[in-house]
């Protein structure tokens, strides 16, 4: 696995093209008090497993790996393409069809 991040000085990691992210700061929307780190992107984690799962499937630019059998929809995660086919493609309780398109 490459890594999507590289340092740039001590304690200073490059993120994005242009966000940097110091040993010391918490990124926008991460929880300091989570104990595990994606080592890539910084993202933070309550179980590891979570944060496993997001370092092998979503953290970067990996394309999804869960494609819908009827339509174009791809998904990162196989609960999320479950509800999709769920929602869009099952027959719906009241005998109708289901919208033809996501």
């Amino acid at each position: 696995m490459n890594n999507a991040s590289k340092m740039i000085g001590p304690n200073i990691k490059q993120i994005r093209k242009f966000k940097y992210l110091t040993s010391n700061m918490v990124r926008s929307g991460y929880s300091p008090n989570s104990e595990f780190a994606c080592r890539y992107c910084g993202k933070r984690y309550k179980w590891k497993s979570t944060m496993r799962r997001h370092e092998e499937d979503e953290c970067g630019d990996k394309e999804p790996k869960f494609v819908c059998p009827h339509c174009p929809y791809k998904a990162k995660q196989k609960g999320n393409l479950k509800v999709h086919i769920r929602k869009h493609h099952e027959d719906n309780p009241n005998g109708s069809a289901p919208p033809s398109q996501t």
